[in-house]
């Protein structure tokens, strides 16, 4: 009889481990070490896709809270996870001088075939102000876009998402939205996220790049494992009780 009971809570504790862990939205801050360590270095992502070709000359570090380009660098850095279902991917950004472009990657396939949302300062054609842009084969196609340049040596924070078919794509600096914006595009339901610039030198995350999503596919698996720990140690309590 007692043996019955237990396997009883046991099946119970567990089933509620996963289906709370099933439904759980996924919350992560990545650690600039991380970026640094795991995520993949290669060309710029919007300079393909404006220009077409390869340029990469990236030496990516990390500087304390920062992953910076270290000098007028062109090239990416790209996750070592996939995001699908709904996500959101921010970070903060801010560009050290000079007056080229950076930004976020996100849907990202290969070079050729990715979401941008990237800033120029002026001095690159083609990439100057605040730009929404996919490449599907390399061919560019403009989503949304807001004229002006970036300020140097200031803080933005930039932030993309998507939910259902509706991707959003929002530039921040403290509590003021600069620039905010949701198209309907499907080109990429699943994909990496990231860092990009062309020749520019910038710094990237200080401390705050974050990752949420309502799939399992996220950078930590730690959630579903402490909830199955829980449970397990739930089971023990119980069965010492019942053995008392």
């Amino acid at each position: 009889m007692k043996k019955n009971l237990f396997s009883k809570k046991l099946a119970t504790l567990l089933s509620a481990a996963i289906c709370v862990a099933a439904s759980t939205t996924h919350a992560v801050s990545i650690s600039e070490s991380d970026i640094v360590s795991n995520w993949d270095s290669g060309a710029s992502t919007g300079y393909r896709i404006q220009y077409g070709g390869t340029n990469n000359n990236s030496s990516w570090i990390q500087s304390g809270n920062t992953v910076a380009s270290n000098g007028n660098r062109t090239g990416s850095l790209v996750s070592d996870f996939v995001a699908s279902g709904d996500w959101s991917f921010s970070t903060k950004i801010r560009n050290n001088g000079d007056n080229d472009f950076s930004g976020i990657v996100f849907g990202f396939q290969d070079i050729a075939n990715s979401y941008v949302l990237g800033w120029g300062g002026g001095g690159v054609s083609g990439l100057n102000g605040i730009q929404l842009f996919k490449g599907v084969a390399g061919v560019k196609t403009l989503l949304a876009s807001q004229a002006g340049n970036w300020a140097s040596n200031v803080t933005y924070d930039f932030i993309a998402s998507r939910s259902g078919n509706n991707l959003t794509a929002t530039i921040k600096n403290g509590a003021t939205t600069i620039f905010s914006q949701t198209v309907v595009d499907t080109s990429f339901m699943t994909g990496k996220v990231g860092f990009d610039t062309y020749s520019q030198n910038t710094s990237f995350s200080f401390g705050s790049t974050d990752f949420t999503s309502n799939t399992q596919g996220v950078p930590d698996s730690g959630s579903t494992l402490a909830l199955l720990g829980f449970a397990f140690a739930g089971v023990v309590a119980f069965k010492r009780r019942r053995g008392a």
